[in-house]
């Protein structure tokens, strides 16, 4: 009950600060225009605000339900990925562990048996190509 009537106030303290704003704009532009104007532009105003309240008020009743659903999360979820096989649906084999910490990899892609196979390993930088060694030269490079 004491949380209802803190979300209440809560409530009553927005819409009175929106009001105030919306008083404080008529006043600061009510001798400047045509009244049509400050009408348009505190309509606008109240429309994006009220998208903003309505939206942001939607997505926490969505979060606080499933709290009460699903209960407190209590630790990270599994993101049990099978790697066995890729996006093309071809084996691979490699030592995820041992790769996770290689600064190259270098990837082959055999025919097996069954199809494709794609191998993963540890690696080295390859030589740079002519055109790299190029690419990489400033202003004045030497042979």
């Amino acid at each position: 009950m004491k949380a209802r009537i803190s979300q209440m106030f809560q409530l009553l303290v927005a819409i009175a600060a929106w009001l105030a704003f919306a008083a404080m704009w008529w006043w600061a532009f009510a001798l400047r225009g045509p009244i049509e104007d400050q009408l348009r532009d505190i309509a606008a105003i109240a429309a994006f605000s009220l998208l903003v309240v309505v939206s942001t008020s939607l997505w926490v009743r969505y979060n606080v339900r499933l709290y009460h659903r699903k209960g407190p999360r209590m630790r990270i979820p599994d993101g049990g990925h099978d790697y066995s096989r890729d996006t093309l649906d071809r084996t691979v084999i490699a030592d995820f562990d041992t790769l996770a910490y290689e600064r190259f990899v270098i990837v082959r892609v055999l025919e097996g048996p069954n199809g494709p196979i794609k191998s993963y390993e540890p690696g080295t930088r390859p030589p740079a190509t002519t055109d790299e060694k190029e690419a990489s030269c400033t202003t004045s490079c030497s042979a």
